[in-house]
């Protein structure tokens, strides 16, 4: 791999690093941030109610499992920004093979080939679905603004 195409993957992770982490702040932030019956400056003397605090209590489960994702996603840039100083980017760590560039560009942090990411079992949590970018996906009827045909019966095909 040719020095300006690793710049360009070390441009990227940078990005990927920063953007992740000012998300991580703000959830830290929010999850720092009154909740319930602590003040949240209510006018109100009146007990929170158990539907609201239980659905508190989900929305910072969600909040703690992002906050738990883009903490690994920074942890990754930054290790394949360590690969890409130590002249290892690009190789995969499980049979030593050059990671296809496709995967590269669309996993900059991949550790792994396709072939051995799925023997160590880490395509489980995608199901085993291809991964499709903004940029990569085809065109299909969500894109194209419109209702399938399979799904009204085709009574309506003006949408």
């Amino acid at each position: 791999m040719n020095k300006r195409t690793l710049e360009g993957y070390r441009r990227r992770l940078k990005q990927l690093a920063d953007r992740m982490q000012s998300d991580a702040s703000a959830v830290i932030e929010e999850a720092r941030g009154p909740s319930g019956d602590q003040g949240g400056g209510e006018l109100s003397n009146a007990p929170t109610h158990l539907g609201d605090m239980g659905t508190e209590e989900f929305l910072q489960d969600v909040n703690a499992t992002l906050l738990e994702n883009e903490e690994y996603l920074v942890n990754e840039a930054h290790e394949a920004l360590r690969r890409i100083d130590a002249g290892l980017f690009g190789r995969c760590e499980e049979c030593g093979q050059e990671i296809p560039r496709e995967r590269l560009d669309a996993l900059p942090y991949a550790r792994f080939c396709t072939a051995c990411a799925e023997a160590v079992g880490l395509t489980r949590v995608l199901g085993h679905q291809p991964v499709q970018t903004v940029l990569n996906r085809s065109a299909g009827p969500a894109s194209q603004n419109r209702v399938p045909s399979s799904t009204t019966g085709g009574a309506a095909p003006g949408l």
